[in-house]
């Protein structure tokens, strides 16, 4: 059962403090696609008679929340509220009164609960999720101590409590604190592959209005592709719907052809990454040699090498070159990989990283 913001406050009139910290999830008119199966294990988590609570977990940007959206989407029977815990933390403001401001907000939820009916006259299922929840054990051990018989009872007080955090943040915080673990069924969300990565920018696309645009696959999968390999700190799906989204803007705002060409500007102007650059391949060998005298042989190689990569006939999974650079000191070995970085991608200042390895050779420097 679905609730306006309107109809939220009219309903929780009586329940200040559900009101205060909690509003209907959102629920997107796009498609949620994948993660059937985990959708069902959480269904199965929320239809356990005594403790009905389960904690999601993943890396942010793999799609917890867009998990939980699934489940309200697909339980209609049930209200799915989201708890707005940074506000509580913060108008807690220490860690005594955050225990409070939890205990009357489940107080009131469970009341909500009991109280409120449905159209056929049964009670409401009330469904609270809490994102980073790690944040409860963090701030204060008391409100963990007044979750502890909440959770224990969750089901018979007619409320089911869906967690989400990362590993790391699981492992930190609640890991340490085994009864609160054994009152949340723990499922596991791995990033998806790219098959669900390419039907998710596929199912976006096509609530956009841009499917049109693309022939075929493609497109999402470089998008995949490419996310993958420059932006490893991100998590999918997130980092190929956020550059999807921008590519949609300009389109929207410049009437921009969606194709590889926006994608390339996208990701340059996004994470500073300039994967569009133009090299002169045919030249490549005499700017080498420009800057490096007297190495023949080794700017023949490395040209070679790069001319493969401008043409696009290299494995993209794996480094455009891996060189091993040998001789005496002065003959050119620093000077050609600066100027590789200044032939290949315009400067050695900005695309250059150098490490130099005699600041490691004693022990001392390397602790």
């Amino acid at each position: 059962m679905a609730f306006t913001a309107e109809e939220w406050r009219d309903r929780t009139r009586d329940y200040e403090s559900l009101r205060q910290f909690s509003v209907p999830l959102f629920i997107p008119e796009h498609p949620i696609v994948g993660r059937d199966r985990e959708r069902q294990q959480v269904m199965a988590g929320l239809s356990r008679p005594e403790m009905s609570n389960v904690i999601l977990l993943a890396n942010a940007g793999t799609g917890k929340t867009a998990l939980v959206q699934l489940c309200a989407r697909q339980d209609p029977a049930r209200v799915y509220l989201e708890v707005d815990l940074p506000r509580m933390v913060a108008a807690a403001g220490q860690s005594d009164l955050l225990a409070a401001k939890l205990k009357a907000f489940f107080d009131e939820a469970e009341a909500f609960a009991m109280s409120e009916k449905t159209e056929d006259g049964d009670p409401l299922g009330l469904v609270l999720f809490i994102d980073e929840f790690h944040q409860i054990p963090q701030f204060s051990k008391a409100a963990v101590e007044v979750l502890k018989p909440v959770l224990a009872q969750s089901g018979a007080r007619g409320i089911r409590v869906i967690a989400a955090t990362t590993d790391t943040e699981f492992d930190q915080y609640i890991k340490v604190n085994q009864p609160l673990v054994e009152r949340l069924s723990r499922i596991s969300l791995a990033p998806p592959d790219q098959d669900s990565v390419v039907d998710i920018l596929r199912s976006r696309a096509k609530s956009y209005g841009i499917l049109d645009q693309f022939f075929g696959d493609g497109l999402f999968r470089t998008i995949h592709e490419l996310t993958e390999l420059y932006v490893p700190a991100s998590s999918q799906p997130r980092k190929s719907i956020q550059i999807l989204d921008a590519m949609v803007g300009w389109h929207r705002f410049a009437d921009r052809t969606v194709d590889y060409s926006l994608l390339v500007e996208v990701l340059r102007e996004t994470y500073n990454i300039d994967i569009g650059f133009q090299v002169d391949a045919v030249g490549l060998k005499k700017a080498l040699d420009d800057a490096v005298f007297a190495q023949d042989y080794a700017t023949s190689v490395v040209a070679r090498r790069l001319q493969l990569c401008v043409a696009g006939l290299h494995n993209r999974k794996r480094p455009m070159g891996s060189f091993l650079f040998t001789g005496g000191t002065g003959v050119g070995k620093t000077e050609l990989a600066k100027q590789m970085s200044r032939v290949m991608f315009g400067d050695d200042v900005r695309h250059f990283i150098r490490i130099d390895m005699s600041e490691f050779s004693q022990n001392s420097s390397v602790d």
